[in-house]
């Protein structure tokens, strides 16, 4: 009897992977030498919903699943902090970027009254001090205006990542539906 069939990770479609669990048949099955590979000792399988997990022998199995490790999340988010940091330091940006280098220059000569000259400027009042603190590290740094602008939101990602990481980390362990 053929309790589960070996499916690629390919080969599975999203479908599958809604409908049922993958297992790692422990040992060696299917040309499988049972060395690491991936990570993981075994085959890996698929079972149809409702399907029992048992290998050939008729012994239970224990689901395999990856997860990514604190360390692993630690450094990838690193690597695309930095890629971001570098990205920021050397384009301009979107259409943003001028309209809001025109906030700041407006700014500088009419306060609050570029609510009334920019018909575009729809941001709370603190946003000219905060313009202006973007145009004041540009212009005592020597770095554009631009990076300045992009800044805070490259910092609030990895803050972001902390946060859901803290938030949903117990949860990882929890069964999903897909």
């Amino acid at each position: 009897m053929d309790t589960a069939k070996v499916i690629g990770a390919v080969a599975a479609s999203r479908v599958e992977r809604c409908l049922g669990l993958y297992w790692f048949l422990p040992g060696p099955h299917h040309g499988n030498s049972g060395e690491e590979q991936a990570g993981h000792r075994g085959t890996r399988v698929f079972l149809e919903r409702g399907q029992k997990p048992l290998d050939t022998s008729g012994s239970m199995l224990t689901a395999t699943m990856w997860r990514p490790s604190g360390r692993m999340v630690a450094i990838v988010a690193s690597v695309a902090f930095f890629l971001k940091i570098a990205i920021a330091l050397r384009t301009y940006g979107t259409n943003d970027v001028f309209a809001y280098e025109r906030f700041l220059h407006w700014s500088r000569y009419l306060g609050v009254g570029l609510y009334r000259a920019a018909w575009d400027f729809n941001h709370p009042p603190f946003m000219l001090h905060v313009l202006r603190g973007m145009g004041w590290l540009a212009q005592t740094s020597g770095v554009a205006f631009p990076f300045w602008l992009r800044l805070p939101g490259i910092v609030a990602d990895p803050i972001t990542l902390w946060l859901v990481w803290k938030t949903l980390g117990p949860r990882t362990q929890e069964p999903t539906i897909c």
